[in-house]
């Protein structure tokens, strides 16, 4: 992981995040190696560190590489469009770590137990 994310996903990202419900606030808190941002959420919901990943394959490697920063739960945003990502969800579940593409993530921030958030099914 890292930052190589185009100007376009991250403005994407950030307007997403300013127009969602639970949002008040959102704060960039990168470092030189990480795209991280703290999203503060309405006042029943807790302060949530976000992570932009920039691969194209997230997996096991990637979990392994967190950065700092989400050492006590996060979100990790599976950033590029055309990226794919497999996790042990229950591991992340352990570790309070949510995966996913920004539908997803959007869907999680409406929850306090974010890491627990599953999509919706959808009947056909």
């Amino acid at each position: 992981m890292g930052k190589d994310l185009s100007y376009g996903i991250i403005s994407f990202f950030k307007e997403r995040m300013s127009k969602h419900q639970a949002v008040v606030s959102i704060e960039d808190i990168s470092t030189k190696d990480f795209y991280i941002y703290k999203v503060t959420r309405k006042s029943s919901l807790s302060v949530v560190i976000i992570v932009l990943s920039d691969c194209y394959y997230y997996g096991e490697f990637e979990d392994l590489s967190l950065p700092n920063e989400i050492d006590d739960g996060g979100i990790v945003l599976i950033a590029k469009p055309e990226a794919r990502f497999h996790v042990d969800q229950e591991n992340n579940v352990e570790k309070r770590i949510f995966v996913g593409q920004i539908g997803a993530v959007l869907g999680a921030l409406n929850k306090n137990e974010f890491w627990e958030y599953t999509k919706p099914k959808v009947n056909k």
